[in-house]
């Protein structure tokens, strides 16, 4: 699997506006007629006593009605992301999940993800849909730094001992991919084959193919890819269910 950071750029536009106002008007020019006009008359410009009175008026201002909603951010948005800190929470510990090994333990809110074309699993509350570059089909969710993943696939025909065996040989083949060992496992009661490697960058991966009791022929991918301080989500593989058994659950 391939793990990218998705980044986010923005376009500027710069728009100059130029405004030039004018204004201009012929100049005036007094000229001496030399014409005797005589003494002009006196005139009157004393102001009359104008007594003007002011009504008494009352204007009535009435406040209002207008609501104005909380706007303020709030410390932990619905998607459980500390919009300071940009982390993801999990919130109040009500739940405590470990994995078929017993080694990782994960304590905190869950939150149910799946279909009924890759199957269902739960995930750290606040992780997002994430999506692999140049893949499509798959069911993925990661947590902010869209590093940590957790991903579902359904191989339709391709039983579980040959998707190990296609999946353990790509990755093989990477360059990246070191320390592959394989293992005969049963993560949440199914039986399955384990791929598990590391990044040269420190990351790790954890894959399944997992057998479908409905179909045989066909099996269920399940991979965790990690941090050291994000190896909690092995637990989660506990959580995982066939499409059939899903709805034997919750229908």
């Amino acid at each position: 699997m391939k793990r990218i950071a998705m980044g986010m750029a923005a376009l500027l536009a710069a728009v100059t506006m130029t405004a030039c106002n004018g204004m201009g008007g012929p100049g005036s020019a007094t000229e001496s007629s030399g014409w005797d006009l005589g003494e002009m008359p006196a005139v009157d410009v004393s102001v009359p006593d104008v007594n003007v009175s002011v009504p008494d008026v009352q204007v009535q201002v009435e406040k209002p009605d207008i609501s104005f909603p909380d706007m303020s951010v709030p410390d932990i948005n619905d998607a459980g992301i500390d919009v300071k800190t940009g982390k993801v929470s999990t919130g109040d510990a009500d739940a405590q999940i470990t994995d078929e090994s017993g080694d990782f333990v994960y304590e905190g809110k869950l939150q149910q993800v799946g279909d009924d074309e890759n199957g269902y699993i739960q995930v750290p509350f606040g992780y997002l849909p994430f999506q692999d570059e140049d893949v499509e089909g798959l069911l993925q969710y990661s947590d902010a730094t869209g590093s940590n993943i957790v991903t579902l696939d359904y191989y339709k025909g391709v039983d579980y001992q040959t998707g190990a065996d296609n999946l353990h040989a790509y990755l093989e083949s990477q360059d990246n991919v070191e320390g592959l060992t394989g293992a005969q496992v049963s993560p949440a009661g199914y039986k399955a084959l384990q791929v598990y490697g590391h990044y040269t960058d420190g990351f790790f991966l954890v894959a399944w193919m997992i057998e479908d009791p409905a179909d045989p022929t066909s099996s269920y991918y399940m991979a965790m890819e990690f941090d050291n301080a994000h190896s909690y989500l092995m637990a989660c593989s506990s959580t995982f269910r066939t499409v059939e058994d899903y709805h034997k659950e919750n229908d």
